[in-house]
């Protein structure tokens, strides 16, 4: 079955941002495996995916029309176990921190100086991409939050969760 959640992207149109949640991947068949992001327009604004079995992706597209990928490798995503996700996206006009934490633990934190592009994609989508790139497993307690939370409400929420 191919499920997913698609939000008019005008409800969640906040730069700075954190989306928590808990995942339980299946088995992957395709070569992407599309978890969440904004899309639609001239831009995949931002997105985070899997490609085989245990390499994450987040993209985004900075405010010079670039897109960039930081790759997260060797992440111990193991298929039928529920992993908690928590992606900080701290903007300003001149810069963007992406910060992504598994199980509260850091697994990545950049810095793009160039700053973030800020024409809102038409869609926000959880669990597929506008391509048909479908996400094989299940999503729970998915949650959007409209600041950046600190390393310590990361790991508090995490605890909460559990």
């Amino acid at each position: 079955m191919s499920s997913y959640i698609d939000i008019t992207h005008d409800d969640i149109k906040i730069p700075t941002k954190t989306v928590a949640f808990w995942v339980k991947r299946g088995i992957f068949t395709q070569r992407y495996s599309k978890l969440l992001g904004a899309a639609g327009g001239k831009a995949n604004n931002y997105q985070i995916f899997f490609r085989n079995t245990d390499t994450l992706y987040i993209r985004w597209v900075n405010s010079s029309g670039s897109t960039k990928t930081k790759i997260v490798k060797n992440l111990g995503f193991n298929e039928g176990k529920w992993t908690f996700f928590v992606a900080v996206w701290d903007v300003n006009e001149s810069r963007v921190k992406i910060t992504l934490y598994k199980n509260s633990s850091l697994i990545l934190s950049y810095q793009d100086e160039e700053g973030y592009y800020n024409n809102y994609a038409s869609s926000f989508w959880i669990g597929k991409d506008a391509t048909g790139n479908y996400f094989n497993g299940s999503v729970d307690d998915f949650m959007i939050f409209s600041r950046a939370l600190s390393p310590d409400e990361v790991k508090a929420l995490f605890n909460n969760q559990k």
